[in-house]
């Protein structure tokens, strides 16, 4: 659920920014400026709490969390197995476990970048007028 705060947030900036320059509008560029902006302070934001949340916990959540991810992974292997390349993909997602908070972090800020870049484009672009 936490992966759509980010999103959220740029639609309704790009919607306070449309009410803003009433009638005309804002234009694409600083609609979708604002959309980017928007997205680039949440993920940092998001990935700042999660890094500090992380480091004050200590070692046992994240290794408790390591163990959990690894058996779901597991438990998911039949489903790789029968994709092509299926066995890459599982080993892919193997390495890719966050194993730090720094791991937990920078996987929280692509993840939230992403799906907000993904948003503040089309939205910028619909909300421009």
């Amino acid at each position: 659920m936490a992966i759509f705060a980010p999103p959220i947030a740029v639609l309704l900036g790009q919607w306070k920014l449309r009410q803003y320059y009433k009638p005309e509008g804002p234009g694409l560029l600083r609609s979708v400026g604002t959309g980017l902006l928007i997205t680039l302070f949440a993920s940092v934001v998001s990935a700042t709490s999660v890094y500090a949340f992380a480091r004050s916990t200590g070692p046992e959540p994240i290794a408790r969390h390591l163990t959990e991810m690894r058996h779901l992974l597991e438990q998911a292997k039949p489903m790789f197995l029968k994709e092509k390349n299926g066995r890459q993909q599982y080993e892919q997602a193997y390495r890719n476990l966050a194993f730090s908070a720094q791991d937990l972090a920078t996987d929280d800020y692509v993840r939230k970048f992403l799906v907000g870049l993904l948003i503040s484009i089309p939205g910028g672009i619909f909300l421009r007028k």
